[in-house]
């Protein structure tokens, strides 16, 4: 069995249970990005101690937490939060959108990015090991700096096999971002496209799934970007047609106000509360959705 890097250690993956594939639970963007909006600042314990609790009474038992160290990343709070909740915790090395990156991506080139990228895999920051890579580009372009951290995160999967996880602005440039990670000899079996559910296109996210790479839908529970209902209905779409086994889910609950800690919604208990059923209702058989959530992050991030 493959094993899945979490900020505890190594775990089986088939231990790895209801995961959450792309979420943010400690995070403080830099400068005055937070300062314009601290609705982005996620730095409570006790918040998302008590967001884990709720997500754990649920169900959910892992989280992938997509932060990157140029968005505010705090490892050492993540194995506290991991500890305290009993809830599985992957942390991410890697890079955001070049808004937060450049001061890495003007200082650094791709071999000195991806020296750091496997360092914080394999080695950790203070002995905590990331177990992903995280990617972001810009609305209807990746810039030459993004272009520098994806050349960079292909060199460090090759290296270490760990698994790439993008974000897409609105759900754009997903075939770009590939073709530039396999490109650079990225396996496209061990990356996930983020956001896709941003733009509700299954022919479009079918020819991400073409190639090889996971597909992510993780604005659940996000209204003001599409319905669950249009989301869970797409997903069947792509279920039907063969890819059941490439789709992940997860909500993305980067703001306080999509947590109940603070009175928000829909909370990070919200998948295995409220959407497993929409799943079963858009068509999809129990097997089928509860693989969108257990086997295929085990097998994506193992």
């Amino acid at each position: 069995m493959s094993m899945v890097q979490t900020v505890l250690g190594p775990v089986p993956s088939g231990t790895l249970g209801l995961t959450v594939s792309h979420e943010h639970l400690l995070c403080r963007p830099p400068g005055s990005v937070g300062d314009a909006d601290p609705d982005l600042i996620l730095d409570d314990q006790g918040a998302a101690l008590t967001e884990l609790a709720a997500f754990k009474a649920a169900g959910g038992n892992a989280v992938v937490e997509v932060t990157p160290v140029d968005y505010g990343r705090d490892l050492d709070g993540l194995v506290a939060l991991s500890r305290r909740s009993g809830v599985h915790i992957v942390a991410a090395t890697g890079l955001h959108k070049d808004q937060f990156s450049a001061s890495y991506t003007l200082r650094y080139d791709e071999d000195q990015l991806a020296d750091i990228f496997m360092r914080e895999l394999q080695a950790g920051v203070n002995r905590v090991q990331c177990g992903v890579i995280k990617l972001g580009s810009s609305l209807d372009q990746i810039t030459r700096g993004e272009r520098k951290a994806f050349t960079a995160a292909a060199l460090a999967q090759r290296a270490t096999g760990a698994p790439i996880t993008t974000h897409t602005e609105a759900g754009r440039l997903a075939l770009e971002q590939l073709e530039l990670l396999i490109g650079a000899g990225a396996d496209p079996e061990r990356i996930i496209i983020g956001h896709l559910d941003r733009l509700l296109d299954t022919d479009y996210h079918e020819a991400v799934l073409r190639t090889g790479a996971y597909v992510g839908y993780d604005q659940i529970g996000k209204p003001k970007y599409a319905s669950d209902e249009q989301r869970a209905a797409a997903l069947a779409i792509l279920v039907a047609r063969g890819h059941g086994a490439k789709l992940l889910i997860s909500g993305d609950l980067g703001r306080k106000s999509y947590w109940s800690a603070y009175g928000g919604k829909p909370g990070l208990d919200y998948i295995p509360k409220t959407f497993m059923s929409m799943l079963c209702a858009a068509g999809l058989t129990a097997t089928q959705a509860e693989a969108l959530v257990v086997g295929n992050p085990a097998q994506a991030f193992g």
